[in-house]
């Protein structure tokens, strides 16, 4: 099997300050760069979907 790993900037966030400078970082540095990023977000398990803020 041939698998072809294209690179991609991963970049977490969870909606404070800090998650939101690190995207526009990421996503200037992907930029530079020529390649895709790509956003990321964990909740835990007990977290009722309603509750799950939407950036």
């Amino acid at each position: 099997m041939d698998v072809q790993h294209e690179a991609t900037v991963v970049v977490g966030v969870d909606g404070s300050v800090m998650a939101m400078r690190a995207v526009r970082w990421g996503a200037a540095d992907a930029g530079r760069r020529g390649l895709r990023v790509r956003l990321v977000s964990a909740v835990s398990g007990d977290v009722a979907p309603w509750r799950i803020r939407s950036w």
